[in-house]
């Protein structure tokens, strides 16, 4: 009989044990993800905050060149990697309204990007090509002023006032500047690869699809999500 207790009680303590043991586990599983949770909500808050400090300053930025000299809305976005966490939290509404913001957020990164990009392949262009011209121009001067070279030696440059008279060295100078004074308004007007109305627009389109969401519910319930409701 005795032998009988001592096995129950044994029994009794084994299961009692896996028991504390699954209370333990699932309670460790929960704090775990509901500091998941907390972790991703915070991330995506803060993600919101400088998405929207960024951005303000961007209201004023209308043509290209002061759009060329803006700097990244955003390094990454956590909200895609952790959005699956806040689903049963938050609700399906909060997440879509999030979602869409983010998503604007993107486009609007991706037209700045494309127009600082474009700015500078125009700017790399057009020193290619007015290098290109001033070496042109100086040959036909060159050419023209020096007849007794042969077509394909010209002086090395600069020419020194000893080879070139002032007078002439300054026609000249004053002559190749005309040219390429017409020339970069000819590149600015006609390259095909550049057109500032274009990007700007993309890029103003892109800001118009774009809303602030800290002052709607969803920043609210990510606020809450991440025990910063009462902060």
């Amino acid at each position: 009989m005795l032998n009988n207790l001592l096995e129950n009680f044994w029994s009794i303590l084994q299961t009692s044990a896996v028991i504390v043991g699954a209370i333990i586990a699932l309670y460790v599983y929960k704090s775990q993800e509901k500091r998941k949770i907390i972790n991703a909500a915070t991330l995506i808050k803060l993600d919101i905050d400088s998405v929207e400090k960024a951005v303000n300053k961007l209201y004023d930025k209308k043509d290209y060149e002061s759009i060329f000299q803006t700097e990244a809305i955003y390094q990454k976005l956590e909200w895609f990697a952790q959005r699956h966490l806040l689903i049963s939290k938050i609700g399906a509404d909060h997440v879509d309204s999030i979602n869409e913001f983010f998503s604007s957020v993107v486009l609007l990164e991706e037209a700045r990007a494309s127009c600082k990009m474009s700015v500078l392949k125009n700017r790399h262009s057009k020193i290619q090509a007015t290098q290109n011209c001033i070496s042109e121009l100086l040959a036909i001067q060159v050419k023209e002023l020096f007849p007794i070279f042969d077509k394909t030696e010209v002086p090395a440059m600069p020419y020194s006032t000893s080879i070139v008279p002032n007078d002439i060295a300054n026609a000249i100078s004053t002559h190749i500047e005309n040219q390429l004074n017409t020339y970069n308004r000819f590149f600015d007007n006609h390259h095909r690869d550049f057109n500032p109305n274009g990007i700007t627009m993309y890029y103003s389109t892109a800001l118009s699809k774009y809303k602030n969401i800290s002052n709607t519910p969803a920043y609210e319930a990510i606020k809450k999500a991440a025990n910063l409701d009462k902060v």
